[in-house]
C-alpha cells in the first residue's frame, strides 16, 4: 500500500463512522481532496482546429472570399500549454499537501491513538469480552446455541461486530506506524496489539513451538478466553512495555559483551612503549591485565 492508499483508508474509516481524528487534520484532507477532484476544463485539441481552419480556407478560396487568419491554431496552442500547466501545477499541489497531511498525522499519532481510537478501543473491546463470556458457553456444544436464548443468539453476532471494530482500529494504528510513528524499541511490533506478548508466547520457545492462537477472528477470540491482554499503545507505550520486560536482560547482555571486548583487548594488545625506541620495555604482566578488564584490584598489599 503506497502512501497515498495509506491516508485514504484512514479517513476513510473516519468517513464511515468507526472513529474521528482531529479537526486540523480533517480540514486538510478536505483541501486535498478538493484537488484531487478539480475539473478543469477539457483542453483545447489542435488537430480539430487544425481541421477546420483547413475547411475554412478552402471554401474561403472556392468562394473567392478573404482567407481564415490562421493564428487562431497558435491560440489554441497556448490555450492546451495552459492547460498542461494547470493540471502539472494541481497535481503537485496535492502532492505537496498529501506530505503535509501524512506529516502532520504522524506527529499527532499520540493525540490520535489516546484520544481518538483508544475510547472507541476500550467500549469495542468491553463489549466483545462480555460477548465473549457467553458464547464460551457453547465452545463445547456448538448445536445448542441453535436453541439458546435470544440475547446468547444476539452474542454471537455482537462478537463478530467487536472484532470487526477491532480490526479497523488496529488497521488506523498501522497506517500511523508506517507514516512514521514507530516506536524506538519494539521495532518487530512484538507488544503492538498484545501487551502480554511475552507471557502468552515466550520467546524462550519461539523457535520450536508456534503461537498457540490462530489468526482471524478465532485468534482473537482465543485471546480473549485465554487471558491475553489486548491493547492499543502510543510508540511511548509500546517501548515502555518492551523495557519493562526485556530492558533488565539487555543490559546485562551489554554489559558481558563489554567485559568479553575488554578481555580480548588486554590479551591481544601490545603496550605503545613496546614499539619505541629506549630502555627495554618491563615484561608484560598478564595477569594484571586481565585482572583490569575484569574490574579488581591485584595491587601489592
Amino acid at each position: 500500500m503506497n502512501t497515498t492508499d495509506r491516508t485514504k483508508a484512514l479517513f476513510a474509516a473516519v468517513e464511515n463512522g468507526h472513529y474521528t481524528l482531529p479537526a486540523r487534520l480533517t480540514k486538510m484532507r478536505t483541501g486535498l481532496q478538493a484537488l484531487w477532484q478539480h475539473q478543469l476544463d477539457p483542453s483545447p485539441d489542435e488537430s480539430d482546429t487544425h481541421a477546420r481552419l483547413v475547411l475554412e480556407m478552402a471554401d474561403a478560396a472556392e468562394a473567392g472570399r478573404p482567407l481564415p487568419d490562421v493564428t487562431t491554431l497558435e491560440a489554441t496552442r497556448a490555450a492546451q500549454r495552459a492547460h498542461a500547466d494547470a493540471v502539472s501545477v494541481t497535481l503537485a499541489a496535492a502532492d505537496a499537501l498529501l506530505n503535509r497531511l501524512n506529516a502532520a498525522t504522524a506527529d499527532a499519532a499520540e493525540e490520535i491513538i489516546t484520544e481518538h481510537l483508544r475510547p472507541r478501543f476500550d467500549a469495542a473491546l468491553a463489549a466483545l469480552t462480555d460477548a465473549c463470556a457467553i458464547t464460551g458457553k457453547y465452545a463445547d456444544d456448538p448445536a445448542a446455541a441453535l436453541s439458546a436464548p435470544a440475547k446468547d443468539r444476539a452474542a454471537f453476532v455482537a462478537v463478530t461486530e467487536h472484532i470487526g471494530v477491532l480490526d479497523v482500529l488496529y488497521g488506523a494504528r498501522r497506517v500511523l506506524t508506517d507514516l512514521g510513528a514507530r516506536p524506538a524499541l519494539d521495532t518487530e511490533g512484538e507488544f503492538a496489539s498484545i501487551r502480554n506478548m511475552d507471557e502468552l508466547w515466550p520467546r524462550a520457545t519461539r523457535q520450536y513451538a508456534s503461537r498457540p492462537w490462530g489468526q482471524g477472528a478465532d485468534g482473537t477470540k482465543w485471546l480473549i478466553r485465554n487471558g491475553g491482554h489486548l491493547w492499543l499503545p502510543t510508540p511511548d507505550e509500546q517501548d515502555a512495555r518492551f523495557e519493562q520486560v526485556y530492558g533488565e536482560a539487555q543490559r546485562a547482555a551489554a554489559a558481558r559483551h563489554q567485559i568479553a571486548s575488554a578481555m580480548r583487548g588486554g590479551f591481544g594488545a601490545t603496550p605503545a612503549y613496546a614499539t619505541q625506541p629506549g630502555p627495554a620495555a618491563p615484561p608484560v604482566n598478564r595477569s594484571a591485565q586481565y585482572a583490569g578488564a575484569m574490574g579488581l584490584d591485584v595491587s601489592a598489599d
